[in-house]
């Protein structure tokens, strides 16, 4: 993922924006939209109290930051964008969010910042004002981490391009037996880096990640998920929810983001089962096999935004960890 520097926006930057859907190409947008969303909140909502103590702590201690309830939020690059508006509503439907994405210009800046998201996306139980109100000066004062940097910017931004241009009802499917032939056999992996499995903190709930590269020799793009079987287990593991689909094309590695090369899926599945959890220690050990399963369909293919989907499961072939 490129490396994110606020020094490098300027007027004519080219960012990404979530907004309404359907916003023409060119049409020139400000900020200012979201102080309605906060004020209409009801005063148990935890995103409205944590726009309150954070806007407290800005007007007190750092006047001269974008205050948020009169910015444009934006994304250095479409990887961040992509993957922040799937986690935030495609996979939790059975189509897609209702939000647009685009790509934007930058036409005039008055105030900028950018902030590590994470710092406001939560309220434990039990927080007190106090520590939200630490957590809100630590936002306005620290660099943004390199996964999560949210861009604040007062100003202007002009469409360029719709991201979701083509709607799911748009994209068709590939019907064509030679290509399904092809596609069913173009699957090859091999582990590539350290491979673990994690109990989480109340012990009922595993967590399986393996690095493994897989490659492709595709006649045509595709978009989908890693799935993962464990020899002698009848249930495929699905990748831990939230996680976006990866984009395929042609003889490639394997990737979950549009610049990484090196083809390392480093997939996390979540689970309960014990048995489940059993089988996937010895698949760490290299005392049971495992497999990728490519899961592709039309919802894979709307994220990428391709316009032909292939629908199936490509299993790769049976590999053991290193120990």
């Amino acid at each position: 993922m490129p490396k994110f520097s606020l020094e490098s926006i300027d007027v004519g930057s080219h960012l990404y924006l979530t907004a309404a859907p359907g916003i023409e190409v060119g049409t020139r947008l400000r900020g200012g939209h979201f102080r309605d969303t906060v004020e209409q909140g009801v005063v148990t909502d935890h995103g409205s109290i944590l726009e309150i103590a954070w806007e407290l702590v800005r007007m007190r201690e750092f006047p001269s930051r974008p205050c948020r309830f009169a910015a444009l939020f934006l994304w250095p690059d479409e990887v961040r964008a992509r993957a922040w508006h799937y986690r935030q509503g495609i996979f939790e439907s059975e189509t897609s969010s209702q939000r647009g994405l685009y790509q934007v210009e930058v036409e005039r800046i008055c105030r900028i910042w950018a902030a590590d998201m994470n710092l406001i996306s939560y309220i434990r139980d039990g927080e007190t004002v106090g520590a939200l109100m630490q957590r809100a000066r630590q936002y306005w004062k620290s660099a943004p981490s390199e996964r999560t940097p949210e861009i604040l910017l007062h100003g202007q931004v002009r469409v360029r391009k719709n991201l979701r241009e083509l709607g799911i009802e748009q994209i068709v499917p590939i019907q064509d037996a030679s290509v399904d032939a092809l596609i069913r056999e173009s699957l090859w992996s091999d582990l590539s880096g350290h491979s673990c499995l994690q109990s989480q903190s109340d012990d009922s709930r595993y967590l399986l990640s393996l690095q493994m590269t897989v490659t492709t020799d595709l006649p045509t793009p595709l978009a989908g998920w890693i799935g993962l079987e464990l020899e002698g287990l009848n249930e495929m593991l699905r990748p831990r929810r939230g996680t976006e689909p990866i984009i395929v094309t042609g003889h490639a590695p394997l990737s979950y983001r549009l610049d990484d090369e090196n083809g390392v899926c480093k997939t996390p599945y979540e689970f309960n089962d014990p048995v489940v959890a059993d089988a996937a220690r010895e698949c760490v050990l290299g005392k049971r096999r495992f497999r990728p399963v490519l899961i592709c369909n039309r919802e894979a293919a709307h994220y990428w935004q391709l316009p032909s989907y292939w629908d199936g499961q490509i299993p790769g072939n049976w590999t053991t960890s290193k120990t």
